[in-house]
């Protein structure tokens, strides 16, 4: 989590959750474990597509998990993300991103 971002989620249930006592290893293995969880892996037109927009965006080693996941996403039609730094997505042209703080309530 980047310190700038702090301010913006002091006040949000992630940000209790973070500081609280939570555990992100065991979400994170609830979330792939879901059943109602698609999981995409990276395949060749992925990993090729990964490549070009490394060069294409002169993207550094700090870049590299967003775009694997983002060339990814983008091979299985993933169109919407979910983030709370859009601009890590949306420098790839191909995704609308949605903040929490945009997204609806039901």
């Amino acid at each position: 989590m980047e310190a700038a971002n702090l301010p913006k989620l002091a006040s949000s249930e992630l940000y209790l959750a973070f500081f609280s006592g939570w555990k992100p290893i065991a979400l994170a293995e609830q979330w792939w474990t879901a059943k109602e969880d698609l999981q995409v892996f990276p395949d060749v037109a992925a990993s090729r597509q990964f490549l070009a927009w490394l060069r294409q965006f002169s993207l550094g080693r700090k870049r590299l998990l967003d775009a694997l996941m983002a060339s990814t996403y983008h091979q299985v039609s993933v169109d919407t993300m979910l983030t709370t730094n859009p601009g890590d997505f949306a420098v790839f042209g191909v995704f609308r991103c949605v903040t929490p703080s945009a997204a609806p309530t039901p």
